[in-house]
């Protein structure tokens, strides 16, 4: 039976409590900020190794910049920067672990640390190896990296899995240093990608894919490998060096979906992604020197600075709570990177018109299966704003439907290439390539 008395002495003793181990901590109680000794000198830099660990309960200077760090990525703390890490920090680190595909526990680990931009001790200084002759100490290197399988833990594993992901394919764990299968089912989908056997297995030839190896016969430098060469263009460009490549696509037997529109999108990277496959080179999706010759091509400027066009959103998009962060650019699978901002939700919230316009486009998870369910509302100068990974559309949504600002146009959801129920928002200036979508989101909040 529930006793009010005994609930009052907990509350009480709870208060006393808190109140000694803020005065040890240097808090002020009731206040937001922290309180230094008189005399005292500015904290040097928080690092990764001082937030590891912090979970539910936790107090001080380093709760504050674990605080301070989910409001640069645009998490946020419901009640602000107080040092006290409560329930509403506890919610945020799980909305960014979720955001970043990290264990959802709650507990700042060493890959939410990194992830928040945290940075890493210095390491004290080690011994000098002793010297070895540099293609016996490159030997080593490629024979310790070669062979890695389920089951290794170690840096190396740590170097394979930064590899993986630079590659575009995530890792739910992130560079934990352990060979799990997760990490076995991403290195086959690297392998099977880009045409070697996916056995999840580190052989010669994927250690040189990912670029942890000199290649046989080199100089002992391990080479960048998978960039768009000066001249060419990369994804979601628009204009003539587009089209030039599209022309050349075809004329080697691969025809882009959406044929010669000049627009660099997922088809464009597919048939970049058969040529390479087919002639044996890096599947990559990007026009490197090597994919440029096989298709004889010749570099090309680059297209003309569009006018800058001032962007604002009449209304917020998401129903609330939502979280979000700038992942402009972000790496993708092969050969993409991300144009949108992506606002976290539960799966079923409301989705409104962040401006007047017309329903212009249509996707279905049927049709669409990286978009999922999804739609553009355009304006009159052409500019569009882009929808992805909706669990539905309301009824009176389709093609040509005119919309006002903050009318309902769907619901959240994780449809198509989505992990977590999400809204995948692009911002396309003109009808033209995408900008980045979060400080515009961000002037006048996403939910």
């Amino acid at each position: 039976m529930f006793d009010p008395s005994t609930a009052r002495v907990r509350r009480a003793r709870a208060r006393r409590v808190s109140a000694a181990v803020l005065l040890a901590t240097g808090l002020t109680v009731g206040s937001v900020g922290v309180t230094m000794p008189s005399g005292s000198v500015a904290a040097a830099p928080v690092t990764a190794a001082e937030v590891v660990g912090l979970t539910k309960g936790a107090l001080g200077e380093h709760v504050r910049a674990l605080q301070n760090a989910l409001n640069r990525v645009g998490v946020g703390v419901k009640y602000g920067v107080d040092g006290y890490f409560g329930s509403a920090t506890l919610a945020s680190v799980k909305a960014f672990q979720r955001y970043k595909g990290l264990p959802v526990t709650g507990v700042v680990d060493a890959a939410t640390a990194g992830a928040l931009g945290f940075a890493a001790p210095a390491a004290p200084a080690a011994p000098a190896p002793p010297a070895a002759a540099p293609a016996a100490t490159a030997r080593a290197a490629a024979t310790s990296i070669v062979g890695l399988q389920l089951g290794a833990t170690g840096p190396l594993v740590v170097q394979l899995q930064q590899a993986i992901m630079k590659m575009g394919w995530p890792l739910a764990r992130g560079a934990d240093g352990t060979f799990g299968t997760g990490t076995r089912s991403a290195l086959a989908a690297v392998q099977r990608a880009n045409g070697l056997a996916p056995s999840g297995v580190v052989d010669e030839r994927t250690a040189r894919l990912l670029s942890l190896v000199a290649p046989a016969g080199g100089s002992g430098q391990v080479p960048a490998s998978g960039s768009t060469a000066a001249g060419y263009p990369v994804f979601d460009e628009h204009g003539a060096r587009v089209v030039a490549l599209q022309r050349a696509l075809a004329a080697a037997g691969v025809v882009p979906r959406g044929g010669t529109d000049g627009v660099f999108g997922s088809s464009t990277v597919n048939g970049v992604l058969a040529i390479q496959r087919s002639r044996g080179l890096p599947a990559t999706g990007k026009v490197d020197a090597a994919t440029a010759a096989a298709l004889g091509l010749a570099p090309m400027d680059p297209p003309a600075a569009s006018a800058p066009i001032a962007i604002s959103l009449e209304a917020k998009p998401v129903q609330g709570p939502c979280y979000y962060g700038d992942t402009w650019q972000a790496a993708r699978s092969v050969g993409r990177v991300h144009l949108g901002v992506d606002i976290l939700a539960k799966e079923g919230n409301e989705l409104y018109a962040v401006t007047g316009g017309t329903i212009s486009k249509i996707y279905t998870v049927e049709k669409d299966p990286l978009t999922g369910n999804g739609l553009r509302i355009a304006r009159p100068d052409g500019t569009y704003f882009f929808y992805g990974h909706l669990s539905a559309l309301p009824p009176g949504i389709a093609v040509g439907t005119a919309v006002s600002a903050g009318q309902l146009v769907g619901y959240v959801g994780r449809t198509g290439n989505a992990g977590v129920s999400h809204l995948h928002l692009e911002v396309h200036p003109g009808g033209g390539s995408a900008v980045n979508p979060y400080p515009i989101v961000k002037a006048i909040g996403a939910c």
